[in-house]
């Protein structure tokens, strides 16, 4: 709130911002008739700027207040965890119920838009789905999973391989199961060349299907 009132001497004007930031005083000579027009200029600015100052406190007091609301609305405190959904998941599946199993980690993301194991959620899901008889939909399952985290190429390839295979399509399971040897060569560790061996061999029973 801008108002005025008389200076220490009766010829000055104290204009007072008041605000919950605190207060700022401006002292200005009032009906002096030797005021210079720069001077009358440099009060209408002072009120300008004052005005700006109310405008931007009050911006940064919304935009906190906002950031705050979206913070809460983030982090519900029923949030389920996804152990806890990982487990009522797979009581599901071993019942055979693979279109329950998915809806679990569908209904998981939803509720949790901000978690960290969002492509490993989207990984159980690719896997339902082709449990379930849904190829097509298991496959732009697993390529959403590498958008989500590239750590996980290794297993999507594979992931991608088994799908191909149960649809037939040998010479795409091939593709996939070389990009799975090219990642495990890059990526080293144990037990390196035993998981190697085991691609080259699926590859080599793959093109013998191919050249029946």
């Amino acid at each position: 709130m801008l108002r005025s009132e008389w200076g220490l001497q009766p010829k000055h004007e104290r204009f007072i911002l008041e605000s919950e930031k605190g207060v700022v005083n401006l002292y200005m000579e009032k009906n002096n008739p030797v005021q210079t027009k720069a001077a009358k200029s440099a009060h209408r600015r002072k009120k300008v700027t004052i005005g700006v100052i109310a405008i931007l406190i009050a911006l940064i007091a919304a935009g906190a207040a906002y950031l705050l609301t979206q913070q809460k609305k983030a982090a519900p405190a029923d949030q389920p965890s996804f152990n806890s959904t990982n487990s009522k998941a797979t009581d599901l599946a071993d019942n055979g119920d693979y279109g329950g199993q998915i809806q679990q980690y569908k209904d998981y993301l939803a509720t949790n838009p901000s978690t960290t194991d969002k492509a490993k959620a989207m990984m159980q899901i690719a896997a339902a789905q082709a449990n379930d008889g849904k190829y097509d939909e298991a496959i732009a399952s697993y390529n959403e999973v590498v958008k989500l985290d590239a750590s996980y190429k290794l297993a999507v390839a594979h992931g991608l391989a088994n799908v191909y295979i149960i649809k037939g399509d040998n010479q795409k399971a091939i593709d996939q199961l070389k990009e799975a040897i090219a990642i495990t060569k890059a990526q080293g560790g144990t037990d390196t060349d035993i998981r190697i061996a085991n691609d080259e061999s699926a590859i080599k029973g793959l093109e013998k299907g191919l050249n029946k």
